[in-house]
C-alpha cells in the first residue's frame, strides 16, 4: 500500500510540471506574435512617414535633386517633368518649406501624411500622399504622388481612397 502513494505523488507532480510548462509556452507564444504583429505594423506606417520627413527635409535644403528622386515615376509630370522643373515649379508657386512638422500618417493603399510648415514666413497645412512603386529602391517603395501645401486646417485623415 505505502508503494502506490509515491507513484501517485510522482504523477500528479510531473503532470503539474507539464501542464505550467505547456501553460508558459502558450503564454510566450502569444506575447511574441504581439510583439510581431505590432512591429510589422508600425514598420509598415513608419516608412510613409519617414519617406515624406525625408521629401520635406529635401525640399527645406533645397535638394531637388534628391526630392525628384522621391516622386512616383507616375506622377513625376505633375512635379515639373525634371529637377529643373520641380524647383522653377515650387519657387512659382510659393511652396519652399522653411521648417516642417508632419504629425498624422494613415497607411492603405495609399498612404496620406498630413502637418504643417513655414512657407514665405506663413504657417500652411502639408498634405502628402504617397504610393507604392512596384521597384522599391533600397528596400522602400513608397513614393511622394501628390504634395498640397495650403491654407485649410485639415479634417479628418481619408481613409482608404482607392
Amino acid at each position: 500500500m505505502s508503494l502506490d502513494f509515491p507513484r501517485r505523488d510522482a504523477f500528479r507532480r510531473n503532470f503539474l510540471i507539464v501542464i505550467s510548462l505547456l501553460f508558459a509556452a502558450g503564454i510566450l507564444s502569444g506575447v511574441a506574435v504581439y510583439i510581431v504583429v505590432v512591429l510589422s505594423y508600425s514598420n509598415v506606417s513608419n516608412v510613409p512617414l519617414r519617406t515624406s520627413q525625408d521629401f520635406m527635409s529635401a525640399l527645406v535644403a533645397k535638394d531637388y535633386t534628391k526630392a525628384y528622386g522621391m516622386i512616383h515615376l507616375t506622377y513625376q509630370a505633375d512635379f515639373g517633368g525634371s529637377v529643373v522643373g520641380m524647383e522653377d515649379l515650387f519657387t512659382s508657386k510659393g511652396i519652399e518649406p522653411a521648417s516642417f512638422i508632419l504629425t498624422n500618417v494613415n497607411t492603405g493603399e495609399d498612404a496620406f501624411v498630413s502637418g504643417t510648415g513655414t512657407f514665405a514666413g506663413k504657417l500652411k497645412y502639408i498634405y502628402i500622399r504617397l504610393r507604392k512603386e512596384d521597384i522599391p529602391v533600397e528596400g522602400n517603395n513608397w513614393k511622394i504622388a501628390e504634395l498640397d501645401v495650403n491654407d485649410n486646417l485639415p479634417t479628418a485623415t481619408p481613409t482608404n481612397t482607392n
